[in-house]
């Protein structure tokens, strides 16, 4: 038993190092700018997947996406608790609503459709992130109402039909609408390709 711990001890240290070593070669310095300290922002890897953050951690606690898409972009409306502008940012579960001061100011709304939930008809639809990273349309009055679809959700898709939510599912015959209150569907335009 001791020549495998020996052994194995040994090994574990060698990984150990190498998996140090190998974390600072991934490592990428860019040419972007920190914006509170000037220093030239890193690539980093964390559970959700590549993001810039300062080297001068923890003095400064700077992050922000790689992807110049998932930046926060403006929206209308002011901060009702400070003020500020209102930009949307993409989070851990989907994109959401916050203040532009974030986080000085703790402000933030779910972004919504515009479409009223179908089951309450108080809450409204949202895009969400299951853990899993897939999407699904939900309502904002979650957990008080647990009405959620997966797939593309839209209102306007067929408007002669009058109701207020279609999912767009894609089948064997192609792209199909469906509403998921009384599971009528239609197909699209884009079917028999």
């Amino acid at each position: 038993m001791r020549d495998l711990w020996d052994t194995l001890s040994k090994d574990l240290a060698e990984a150990a190092k190498s998996t140090a070593a190998h974390r600072k070669k991934i490592e990428e310095v860019t040419n972007i700018a920190c914006p509170n300290d000037g220093a030239m922002l890193v690539k980093k890897f964390g559970r959700r997947g590549p993001f810039l953050a300062c080297p001068n951690y923890p003095e400064c606690k700077y992050t922000r996406p790689v992807d110049e898409g998932e930046l926060p972009t403006k929206v209308e409306g002011t901060c009702p608790k400070c003020g500020a502008g209102l930009v949307s940012r993409m989070g851990p579960f989907g994109r959401f609503i916050s203040c532009e001061r974030r986080p000085e100011c703790d402000f933030t709304k779910p972004f919504t459709l515009g479409i009223a939930c179908p089951e309450c008809k108080i809450g409204e639809i949202a895009e969400r992130r299951s853990k899993r990273g897939k999407v699904l349309y939900g309502c904002t009055r979650y957990p008080d109402c647990t009405f959620a679809v997966w797939g593309q959700a839209t209102d306007d898709a067929v408007p002669e039909l009058r109701r207020p939510l279609m999912v767009e599912k894609q089948t064997k015959k192609g792209m199909t609408l469906r509403c998921p209150v009384c599971k009528h569907s239609e197909e699209t335009e884009t079917t028999g390709a």
